[in-house]
């Protein structure tokens, strides 16, 4: 689903569908190592988890489950600013507006 007026949603679809997969068939594939790097920082598997809203509606503490999860896949932990109002407030104290 989208919100507003799926602008971005849009904007996903017509992304993907400019990607083609070409599957390759008898292919040795004895040691298949999916790892890579994003910025640096080395990846199991590139898999990233998207920001998820309202996780506490269905699980009793998110943060730490998906944290465990990123651990897992082994993806760089990200902050969720709205939600962590302490470290919002304070990044935002630090904010220069510059005109």
């Amino acid at each position: 689903g989208g919100s507003e007026s799926e602008t971005t949603m849009r904007r996903n679809r017509l992304g993907f569908d400019r990607l083609a997969f070409r599957p390759r068939v008898l292919v040795d594939v004895t040691n298949i190592d999916p790892s890579t790097t994003f910025l640096g920082h080395k990846m199991r598997m590139p898999v990233m988890l998207a920001p998820i809203g309202s996780l506490q509606t269905f699980e009793p503490l998110p943060r730490a489950t998906v944290t465990r999860l990123r651990q897992l896949i082994s993806e760089p932990t990200q902050l969720d600013l709205p939600e962590n109002k302490p470290l919002l407030r304070l990044l935002l104290s630090h904010v220069i507006l510059v005109s």
